[in-house]
């Protein structure tokens, strides 16, 4: 179970460390989604605009909140206690399918 989590948890980090330059950007867009045409197509402006205005919102709404914004009102508390709740009822229910469904070669006394 440790090991199927690591690719996600990899492909998460490098979120973190990879930055696309504006240009780069572009080209992308240009390529995947204007089949190879000029950076000013119709629809890579649009989507270069989007993308813009979407890093622009994300600066502003990092600068206003934190992670005490998780846990400062009474919903915000019950949302993160039922998340926190399905993750580990989550992970219960595996172990115990894994252990009842275990091959009989693996029985070595230690569950």
């Amino acid at each position: 179970m440790c090991l199927s989590g690591s690719t996600v948890d990899i492909s998460v980090l490098k979120l973190f460390f990879v930055a696309i330059q504006e240009g780069e950007a572009t080209r992308i867009l240009c390529k995947y989604h204007a089949n190879g045409a000029d950076e000013h197509h119709p629809l890579v402006v649009f989507e270069m605009a989007q993308i813009r205005h979407a890093v622009r919102m994300d600066k502003e709404t990092d600068v206003k909140t934190s992670w005490a914004s998780l846990v400062s009102t009474p919903g915000n508390r019950r949302r993160m206690i039922i998340i926190i709740a399905l993750a580990v009822f989550s992970q219960w229910r595996y172990v115990g399918y894994s252990r009842r469904n275990r091959p009989s070669n693996l029985d070595c006394g230690v569950w």
